[in-house]
């Protein structure tokens, strides 16, 4: 999946699993990866590459249950004036996070479950801590992967 910003004040574009059409019988594509094990730590990885130009101002990583809106992890990297430091270069790279679950999800209606997400936010203009050159670098998710850490 390949992210191309376009020439908006505030934007923001986010990929995540399914069609987000969250009914009894089709949720699942929604979440993913199954949520029914407590004391589990998870690892996220995503592979992903940017291309030539100004990078966005934000990327978060995330994961959430859209059943319940439970936000399970984010982290983020942003350019923040710095020289763009934390950006993907324009190789592929793999970025991970870690969520461990304390309780199972507290979804009941819906299959118990979460979603890796990626968010990219980027503001054109002046003031604050974003970049103030348009931000034309695409960025490519290459994959996601979510996978349980045994010991």
């Amino acid at each position: 999946m390949e992210f191309v910003p376009t020439d908006s004040d505030v934007e923001f574009i986010t990929a995540d699993p399914g069609d987000s059409t969250n009914t009894s019988g089709n949720d699942a594509d929604n979440a993913p990866v199954p949520w029914d094990t407590a004391n589990q730590l998870y690892r996220i990885e995503w592979s992903i590459s940017a291309g030539a130009g100004n990078p966005p101002d934000v990327i978060r990583l995330e994961a959430d249950s859209n059943q319940t809106q439970e936000i399970i992890t984010n982290g983020y990297v942003s350019v923040l004036s710095f020289g763009d430091t934390g950006m993907p270069s324009t190789a592929e790279e793999t970025w991970q996070m870690y969520f461990y679950s304390h309780n199972v999800s507290a979804t009941t209606v819906f299959t118990k479950g979460f979603r890796p997400r990626l968010t990219l936010a980027n503001r054109s203009g002046s003031g604050g801590d974003f970049d103030t050159d348009n931000q034309t670098a695409t960025i490519k998710a290459h994959s996601v992967t979510v996978d349980k850490v045994s010991f």
